[in-house]
């Protein structure tokens, strides 16, 4: 499975993005397969909404990897980072998915 990355929706992270208090832009990390593959996203201005135009590609093998996501706030000012996320994937959501989007163009 080839899966290609370049926006986010985190919307609900709102208070704890916007508690940093002061101007921060946001990047985001990525990490596979236990931290042994790491995508760094261009800096993103809308921090609720944030796309980059470098797109993250990965392969998955098999329907046991696992796609992890960290969503970090870094301070444009001192550079520290905050991170107010993390969640993964697994790539058998990623199949599940592509079955269900041929199903229905076959119909």
């Amino acid at each position: 499975i080839e899966v290609f990355l370049n926006r986010a929706d985190l919307s609900k992270n709102n208070e704890s993005i916007r508690s940093t208090g002061s101007e921060a832009n946001l990047r985001i990390y990525y990490k596979m397969d236990n931290g042994k593959e790491v995508f760094k996203s261009d800096l993103c201005n809308d921090v609720l909404y944030p796309s980059w135009d470098n797109v993250f590609t990965i392969t998955m093998e098999n329907s046991h990897e696992r796609l992890y996501f960290e969503a970090v706030i870094m301070d444009i000012v001192s550079k520290t980072e905050k991170v107010v996320d993390t969640f993964d994937i697994s790539a058998s959501i990623f199949e599940q998915h592509l079955k269900l989007n041929e199903e229905l163009t076959d119909n």
